[in-house]
C-alpha cells in the first residue's frame, strides 16, 4: 500500500481509537503525524494546557516551532 493510500486512513484509525479508549501518544511523543488529531483527542482545554506548558519550557518558541501546535487561528493537516 502507498503512503497516499496509508495517509487517508489516519483519520479513521485515530477516531476508532479514541472510541477504543486508546490515546495518540506513547513512549515515542505525539509527532506530525498524530498532531493534526491531538485537539480532538484533548479537547480544546486539554490542547490549550499543553501549549501553557510547552510556552514555560520554551519562551522563545525555538524548539521545533509549528511542529506540534498550529499558529493561532490555523489547523495542522497531514501532507505528502
Amino acid at each position: 500500500m502507498k503512503w497516499r493510500e496509508r495517509k487517508k486512513r489516519w483519520p479513521k484509525f485515530f477516531q476508532l481509537l479514541s472510541n477504543w479508549g486508546g490515546t495518540l501518544s506513547g513512549e515515542h511523543g505525539i509527532g506530525t503525524m498524530k498532531a493534526p488529531f491531538m485537539e480532538e483527542e484533548l479537547g480544546e482545554t486539554g490542547l490549550e494546557m499543553m501549549k501553557r506548558l510547552k510556552q514555560s519550557w520554551d519562551p522563545k518558541g525555538i524548539m521545533n516551532p509549528g511542529k506540534i501546535f498550529a499558529s493561532s487561528g490555523a489547523k495542522l493537516v497531514l501532507t505528502d
